[in-house]
């Protein structure tokens, strides 16, 4: 027969019984815990179940033809575009594009979201985000390179599902006071356990390698209630991306964003107390549904001294992410510039101190 040892839920320490407390008591943090709270304590740890994410897999309703394929030659990206559409070159690597009558359709969406931002509004956008820059190289946005900017579908898969979570969070309340003295400080720990239930729908996903996701999550929302039943005119006069990661390669970020999302409601529950720690998460997926959906972005991708440089602006709502490159003839004109004033300003304060 086994002999059975209490932690401490504070430090984790072992514990001892204190005759004079009657109760379990920490050598090291000094706290004291009544039998049936560590019992309860060591219950709760050990009751976690394994986690779970289940998903129907996708059915697709089938590819959309009589459309062109421009295949990149320097980064691969595929990008589809109607008869009376043309491209210059890549959105994502800026490189000239071949076409190849080869490649047929591209997989027809459940959903279209159309743009609602026009061309000029984009080129705004960019010259707004580019002003007031010092530092910004003069030639780097030239009217010519604005006027390459260009509206792209971009493939995302949506997740539907629902969500149980459960989190176990070490929480504290501190208290402070002194005399004449001393100084003391009183710290209470609290195990706080938090469980709930919620619904995620349209968890968006990008389909897509070539559109890196940190620029397609930056600019989201997107109002997928404003997305349309597919028709083909929708392309009329704009590219679409092929998706090339499917909806099963997709799941992992589905799951992680979905996640994330339950942690974050049932963590802003936790209120009244002075430090919170999540000690244990534990989230389950019930089975979900999976749509596919093209949703509008303007792309520019410029290539600056030997990097590619992007921007992306949400053609639905506006909202504009991107990335500038920096001058350092211009860095370290304007450093030599403030490293003379503050030396004038050293020099002057010398003479008349």
């Amino acid at each position: 027969m086994g002999v059975q040892e209490f932690k401490c839920p504070g430090c984790g320490a072992k514990l001892k019984w204190d005759a004079a407390e009657q109760k379990m008591k920490c050598d090291y943090c000094d706290n004291t815990y009544d039998i049936a709270t560590l019992e309860e304590f060591e219950q709760e740890e050990n009751s976690a179940p394994v986690e779970e994410y289940a998903w129907d897999p996708y059915n697709a309703p089938g590819e959309v033809t009589g459309l062109k394929t421009y295949i990149c030659q320097s980064c691969g990206g595929a990008i589809t575009v109607s008869d009376d559409s043309a491209a210059t070159s890549c959105p994502y690597c800026d490189s000239p594009v071949v076409l190849n009558n080869n490649v047929t359709g591209m997989l027809q969406p459940d959903l279209i979201i159309p743009f609602t931002k026009t061309k000029e509004e984009a080129q705004n956008a960019l010259r707004k985000f580019c002003k007031g820059k010092p530092l910004l190289p003069p030639t780097f946005v030239s009217e010519h390179r604005i006027e390459e900017i260009k509206g792209l579908y971009v493939p995302f898969w949506l997740y539907d599902c629902d969500a149980a979570g459960k989190m176990r969070f070490d929480a504290t309340k501190v208290k402070k006071w002194s005399t004449d003295d001393f100084d003391y400080t009183r710290t209470e720990h609290y195990m706080v356990i938090r469980e709930g239930e919620a619904g995620f729908a349209d968890v968006p996903v990008n389909g897509s390698d070539k559109m890196e996701a940190r620029y397609m999550e930056a600019i989201e929302p997107f109002d997928v209630s404003a997305g349309k039943h597919f028709q083909q005119a929708y392309l009329s006069g704009f590219l679409a991306d092929k998706y090339n990661v499917d909806s099963v390669a997709a799941q992992p970020r589905a799951n992680e964003r979905v996640k994330n999302g339950m942690q974050e409601l049932l963590r802003n529950t936790v209120v009244g107390y002075d430090t919170v720690n999540t000690k244990t998460t534990n989230m389950q997926l019930n089975t979900g549904k999976i749509r596919y959906a093209m949703l509008p972005v303007w792309v520019l991708s410029t290539n600056y001294r030997g990097k590619i440089y992007k921007f992306a602006m949400n053609a639905q709502t506006g909202k504009f992410v991107g990335e500038l490159p920096v001058s350092w003839r211009k860095f370290w004109t304007i450093f030599a510039a403030i490293s003379v004033g503050v030396g004038i300003i050293g020099t002057l304060l010398q003479l008349f101190m």
